[in-house]
């Protein structure tokens, strides 16, 4: 896998984030973890029920083969909304837009920061290779390849630089509730 960047089209203030996260995501994905993590996603995610291309009945290597054996190369450019867009991406082109608006920190050292900026590009990367989700938000939208990715290169990167894992927080409802619920 080849992995090159322009980062012609990046304001010039936020080229040294870009450029120190492209730099951990060779590492990231050609990691055997991540083959492991990919899996694992496709699996908890129903099947890819929420793909909408020709990938929704890929086995996990030939997704997997298919990311790391394309050369990446991406065309960056940002903009700014005040929107929850993060970014976007399309089918067939190298362009990936990113939204400034979510880039707070720009700290080189914080390694959140590098692995969420090095995850939306895989994520729109995703797009570009042709993988596609439903655009507006649903509930078949997290198990699409783009948003299996994100998980996937995020637990590796945490494994290959050694963050915690955030605990998940468990909603319990509590005892009173279940009493009433009882005598509803």
């Amino acid at each position: 896998m080849n992995f090159t960047a322009d980062l012609s089209g990046v304001l010039p203030r936020y080229r040294p984030l870009f450029q120190a996260a492209i730099e951990k995501m060779p590492e990231v994905i050609k990691s055997p973890l991540f083959l492991h993590n990919l899996k694992a996603e496709i699996l908890k995610s129903k099947n890819l029920e929420g793909e909408l291309s020709k990938w929704k009945n890929a086995s996990m290597e030939e997704i997997y083969q298919y990311i790391v054996a394309s050369d990446i190369h991406l065309v960056l450019h940002t903009y700014y909304t005040v929107k929850n867009v993060i970014g976007y991406g399309y089918a067939s082109t190298v362009d990936i837009y990113v939204n400034t608006k979510y880039l707070v920190n720009d700290s080189l050292d914080d390694l959140e920061d590098l692995m969420d900026i090095g995850s939306n590009l895989l994520h729109e990367h995703g797009h570009d290779m042709g993988f596609d989700h439903d655009f507006k938000v649903t509930r078949r939208r997290p198990n699409s390849i783009c948003y299996i990715l994100n998980r996937a290169y995020e637990k590796t990167f945490k494994q290959v630089y050694g963050l915690p894992e955030k605990p998940q927080i468990v909603y319990v409802t509590p005892w009173w509730k279940k009493i009433l619920n009882v005598f509803r």
